[in-house]
């Protein structure tokens, strides 16, 4: 009998543990999922998962790697799209601090950092706050991009 009790525990202990092993998730899975349901329109839940990626991005990687950095503009637009501008603009402004510190001089995701933290302020009506960062963006999309690209009709 204290066999049998002994295997039945041992049992329990290796089912929980492969079950919550498997249920662990790397950054890249919660990002797909991110993507996956704000493609869907489904934000609430796009955002849920986002949320679950930031801090997963952070331990994986750093905060000073382009794939928190990645996660924190997701997250952003996402807040964005769910119209909590307050919140976009938040997670925006680390954003773009961290591009900043990322991205030294001219640099196609510091461009778009901008651009984004410009619609932001400018859908908030801060437009005095927007309009220098359009222009920022143009003017470094103008130096990255030559010709007729289309990241310059943005």
């Amino acid at each position: 009998m204290k066999k049998i009790f002994i295997l039945l525990l041992f049992s329990l202990f290796t089912l929980s543990f492969s079950f919550f092993t498997s249920s662990a998730q790397t950054w890249q899975q919660m990002m797909d999922s991110t993507k996956f349901y704000q493609e869907k329109n489904d934000f609430a839940t796009a955002l849920k998962w986002a949320q679950k990626a930031l801090p997963k991005a952070e331990t994986e990687f750093s905060k000073l790697d382009t794939n928190y950095v990645s996660t924190l503009g997701f997250t952003s637009e996402i807040f964005y799209n769910k119209g909590k501008l307050d919140s976009a603009v938040f997670y925006q402004e680390i954003n773009l601090k961290l591009c900043r510190t990322l991205f030294i001089g001219d640099h196609p995701d510091l461009a778009a950092s901008i651009n984004d933290m410009a619609y932001f302020y400018e859908d908030k009506g801060n437009f005095k706050e927007a309009e220098p960062l359009f222009k920022e963006a143009l003017e470094m999309r103008r130096r990255i991009f030559k010709g007729d690209h289309p990241d310059l009709a943005n």
